[in-house]
């Protein structure tokens, strides 16, 4: 097991019990927000070698900021790459802890799926916090509203070497729309 690169899960409930794997080098993620802080910490404790994250949090209705606190280190992390489906009302700027814990991070994909867009300025929080080595930001279901300019307004601000910033706007379907509100 010591000689395992990549590991992928998908579920609301993580049965990780993986130790001495310290070789793994990519973990794709797709789970309950609930999970993240725990795995969090089990990534940073057990995946000392890690260099890409993939996480998928499904059907955000609740406050981004679960995360709104110091994590540990992921000191060789270089790819990051955050998919949030069925968001609704909320701030994206909840997933920085993530960004912030990961000082050597050269590209970032967010990529938002929204299911409503209402969003109160006033749940805005900023937070200033530099990326020494953040080259690459692709941001995938940009709506082009308050919160995505103070995301992105962040992202440049705080990224010292930022080379590319992509902006993938969200991509309404009338006809999709329709067939899900049957």
């Amino acid at each position: 097991m010591s000689q395992l690169c990549s590991i992928k899960e998908k579920g609301w409930k993580s049965n990780l019990l993986l130790e001495n794997v310290t070789s793994v080098l990519t973990i794709d993620f797709k789970m309950s927000r609930a999970l993240i802080c725990e795995l969090v910490h089990t990534f940073t404790t057990y995946f000392t070698l890690l260099t890409t994250l993939s996480l998928e949090f499904s059907y955000m209705s609740m406050d981004l900021h679960f995360l709104d606190h110091a994590l540990p280190k992921f000191n060789n992390l270089k790819v990051l790459v955050l998919t949030l489906s069925g968001m609704e009302d909320v701030s994206p700027l909840g997933i920085t802890p993530l960004i912030e814990a990961s000082p050597y991070l050269q590209k970032l994909h967010i990529e938002l799926g929204w299911h409503e867009t209402t969003i109160s300025k006033n749940r805005i929080i900023q937070k200033k916090c530099p990326h020494q080595h953040l080259k690459e930001v692709k941001y995938s279901g940009y709506l082009g509203g308050f919160v995505d300019m103070v995301l992105a307004t962040y992202l440049i601000e705080n990224s010292v070497v930022l080379e590319t910033f992509i902006i993938d706007p969200f991509k309404y379907d009338a006809q999709e729309a329709r067939g899900q509100a049957q």
